[in-house]
C-alpha cells in the first residue's frame, strides 16, 4: 500500500455465495438511495415496476400516477422541484421502458 495507508487496518474480505460480487451493507453501495425525488425518473420507474407489476403503465392517468409515486417507499418531494406534466410523461415513458425490459412473472 502507499505510505499514507500503511498500518491502517483493512477489513477482511466478505465471504459467501455472492457469485464473486462484493456484498456490503454500506449505504454508498445501495441500489436505491434512501430517499429520492421527482428528478430521479429512472429510480421512480424501477420502483413503480416493482411495486405495481400488474398495472399497465399506458392506462395510468397522471393524477393517479402522481399518487402512486408519492406512495413509493423512499420518495420525498424536494423543495424547488415540483412535479409537472413533463416529469410525469417522462416517468410514464421510463416505466413503459422498464416494463418491456423486465416484464412481470406470469403466475
Amino acid at each position: 500500500p502507499p505510505p499514507s495507508l500503511r498500518g491502517l487496518a483493512t477489513p477482511p474480505p466478505l465471504r459467501g455465495g455472492g457469485g464473486g460480487r462484493c456484498v456490503t451493507a454500506s449505504p454508498l453501495f445501495s441500489p436505491m438511495p434512501p430517499t429520492f425525488g421527482w428528478l430521479a425518473v429512472d429510480l421512480i420507474a424501477e420502483a413503480l415496476n416493482t411495486q405495481h407489476p400488474r398495472v399497465d403503465p399506458y392506462a395510468v392517468r397522471f393524477p393517479d400516477l402522481k399518487k402512486m409515486i408519492l406512495a413509493l417507499p423512499g420518495f420525498r418531494e424536494e423543495p424547488g422541484h415540483p412535479v409537472n406534466e413533463r416529469i410525469l410523461e417522462t416517468v410514464q415513458a421510463k416505466w413503459i421502458e422498464e416494463r418491456s425490459d423486465n416484464p412481470p412473472d406470469d403466475d
